[in-house]
């Protein structure tokens, strides 16, 4: 998966609870700003027009909707919107995923890709994952701004296009998310993962939050990793770590009755275990590695189950996937599934075998009905789009660094079987002779160029750790973003005048 977690945030509400009590509660969590609660008035007139003799003249029937803006509306889009009021019928061959700060979607041949519009928060933060509810009636987005990340619920108003509008921050009491959200069966709440710190064990577990209220209840202490989920059986599954025996759990939505799933015949797992809930499908994926002692050692398995046979201990029907690395997957159909690997997506039936491809993928959203969408105006993928910073950067360092991160970005995907791209950031440019990028395939670090005789090249400076200051100090400006160089083993202020 592509998440990205928000930086740590000072727990404010410490729960002391152990595994197997009922929840407790927490307080009630006010909206974040009052002000931006948008008030509705719908007025629906209904005027008979008479015919009159003009070029085709007709009898209309006209509807107005009339959606005032708050002063401090959050997005800057604030066209009149009209609410849906009939249900939707989602179109199954629409499988979406968010990839930069757009909904891309193809159809189940993994063709016919599309972007749509996502809405932006004023201070330019873009969404980089997407939850709906089945039958999209509501949604949650992460928003992020490359510093701070943020949770929004996201409310639908249809007119001839959809667009998707920012709704009620979300405060989880200074908790930190980690991983996933998934929403409750009825849609009301989200479970979710918060605080992984291991030196806040009173408050890390399996929390829910009230989308109406704002209240954070928390349903279990775990040592949770990534997955959640609340299934259509009526339990919250989540997955724990265990050392050798890491494994998936399930409990009560209120806390009680928790107990160890079977994984047969996935036996023997000897590495983290990971899973995904298809809601639309009521399926559990399992994804487990097989011990040195299976034949099919290296190979991560597929398996899967409706959440009420997993519960009772049935079997999972194995899929023998390949590649083996998908961490995220949910059902096409009833014969079909498609999975997750780093960027790249497979659509494969099962027996394993892959039908399909689809590159250039990111946060898997689903199924969706997309017939109503907005389409984005750029439909192809501009290499400069996938460079942080790259806006903000002198035009000749920008002429110098795109050929040298397209080079980069297509050795990258080669290396590893388009599994995962070259991401670089531009940093900080300095008198326009001087920039410091963060640049990374499997790993990577700082990389430092300097303008020499009005041509820039890349410096020896590079990687994660602190350079040596004999190195640091070759170059001018550089006390301007390295303040601290290595100076016989120890760490000094960089003297770099």
């Amino acid at each position: 998966m592509n998440n990205e977690n928000p930086e740590t945030q000072q727990n404010t509400n410490p729960v002391n609870q152990v595994e197997g009590q009922s929840p407790q509660e927490l307080q009630p969590v006010a909206p974040p700003t009052p002000n931006q609660k948008w008030y509705r008035k719908k007025i629906v007139l209904a005027i008979a027009i008479i015919l009159v003799l003009v070029a085709g003249g007709a009898a209309a029937l006209v509807l107005t909707h009339k959606k005032p803006t708050s002063n401090n509306d959050t997005v800057a889009n604030n066209s009149t919107q009209k609410p849906q009021t009939t249900p939707k019928t989602l179109k199954q061959n629409q499988l979406c995923f968010v990839r930069l700060a757009y909904l891309v979607c193809v159809d189940s041949s993994g063709q016919n890709r599309v972007r749509y519009d996502l809405p932006k928060l004023q201070d330019g933060s873009t969404i980089n994952s997407l939850l709906a509810t089945p039958d999209q009636s509501q949604y949650v987005a992460t928003f992020s701004n490359g510093k701070n990340t943020v949770y929004w619920t996201l409310d639908t108003y249809w007119t001839l296009d959809t667009t998707l509008k920012p709704v009620k921050q979300l405060d989880f009491g200074g908790l930190t998310h980690d991983g996933r959200i998934a929403f409750s069966v009825d849609g009301k709440s989200i479970v979710l993962n918060l605080d992984a710190n291991p030196s806040n064990s009173a408050q890390k577990g399996i929390y829910r939050y009230d989308l109406s209220s704002g209240k954070l209840t928390k349903v279990i202490n775990a040592n949770a990793f990534v997955s959640v989920a609340e299934t259509k059986d009526g339990h919250v599954l989540y997955g724990s770590y265990n050392g050798p025996s890491d494994s998936l759990f399930e409990v009560n939505t209120d806390g009680s009755g928790v107990r160890k799933l079977s994984l047969a015949p996935i036996t023997g797992i000897t590495e983290v275990l990971d899973f995904s809930y298809d809601l639309s499908a009521d399926k559990v994926l399992v994804f487990g590695w097989y011990s040195q002692s299976k034949k099919v050692l290296g190979k991560k398995v597929l398996g899967y189950a409706d959440s009420a046979s997993f519960s009772s201990g049935k079997a999972l029907s194995i899929v023998p996937t390949e590649p083996d690395q998908y961490t995220s997957a949910f059902f096409v159909d009833s014969n079909t599934i498609i999975g997750f690997e780093g960027v790249k997506a497979n659509i494969f039936n099962l027996k394993g075998s892959v039908t399909a491809t689809v590159k250039q993928a990111g946060e898997p959203v689903g199924l969706l009905d997309t017939s109503a969408f907005k389409k984005s105006t750029e439909q192809t993928e501009q290499t400069s789009d996938l460079i942080g910073g790259y806006n903000t950067a002198p035009a000749d360092f920008q002429a110098y660094i795109l050929p040298l991160y397209t080079q980069q970005y297509a050795q990258c995907l080669k290396d590893y079987n388009d599994t995962t791209e070259f991401g670089m950031s531009i940093i900080k440019v300095v008198n326009d002779t001087f920039a410091q990028t963060g640049e990374s395939c499997q790993d990577g670090g700082n990389v430092y160029y300097k303008k020499v005789s009005g041509s820039w090249t890349k410096t020896d400076l590079h990687g994660q750790s602190i350079n040596e200051c004999a190195t640091v100090n070759k170059y001018a400006y550089t006390k301007e973003i390295i303040a601290q160089c290595d100076s016989n083993g120890n760490s000094i202020a960089n003297t770099n005048p």
